[in-house]
């Protein structure tokens, strides 16, 4: 693999890696106006803990991305979301569908699901992509490269523009739900509070313990 492809991919595994982040702390966001809706029988509803659990996730993204690159280390960007991570994203998103769908939100419904399945469509290209410890890499053609990296730019590509269209719906609903919109408020709040106190006790700046969004 030449340099310049080989530059090319890890750009373009570091920005996988980076809109994951966005659809997880989308979702994140999401849950403050789902928990503030009255409850709904016979629906699995979201709760603190699934909030707690995608906020976790967005503070490990950024640590494990954090570390990769100080390690040059960054084709292993792509192996952060594993077997554990994925069913638990899944089963979030299939609680939230749920309560949109019953509080007749269908866009945001389908929304979601278009940005789900691109996260699993491109996740699943960039895995198979020959990288690593084999070297595979190396025995394709450069031609070839070419090819399978313009075809992972472009559905990254596609993926954004969902991702930015759902994290605007996401933002809007937000807003416009007086319950949802303080609690966000307090919620940055914390973050802010909290982010001043890493920021003071932190021993090594260059690695922080714990990073919020």
């Amino acid at each position: 693999m030449k340099k310049q492809e080989q530059d090319q991919l890890f750009h373009l595994i570091v920005q996988h890696l980076l809109d994951s982040l966005q659809l997880i702390w989308t979702m994140s966001k999401l849950c403050f106006y789902l928990e503030s809706l009255p409850k709904q029988d016979g629906v699995d509803v979201i709760n603190n803990k699934d909030k707690d659990q995608l906020l976790q996730w967005v503070d490990n993204f950024k640590l494990h991305l954090h570390d990769k690159v100080a390690e040059s280390q960054l084709d292993r960007c792509r192996d952060f979301v594993d077997k554990t991570m994925l069913p638990g994203i899944c089963a979030i998103k299939d609680k939230m569908q749920a309560q949109l769908q019953h509080s007749k939100e269908i866009i945001l419904v389908n929304q979601l699901s278009n940005c789900f399945n691109g996260f699993i469509h491109t996740l699943q290209f960039i895995r198979k992509l020959p990288i690593g410890n084999s070297q595979a890499s190396y025995e394709i053609p450069s031609e070839q490269w070419k090819v399978l990296l313009q075809e992972q730019d472009q559905m990254n590509s596609n993926w954004k523009l969902q991702l930015n269209k759902f994290s605007l719906l996401s933002a809007q609903l937000v807003a416009s739900n007086g319950a949802a919109k303080e609690q966000m408020s307090q919620f940055y709040d914390h973050v802010y509070k909290k982010c001043k106190e890493v920021g003071s006790n932190q021993e090594d700046p260059e690695r922080p313990e714990r990073l919020i969004f």
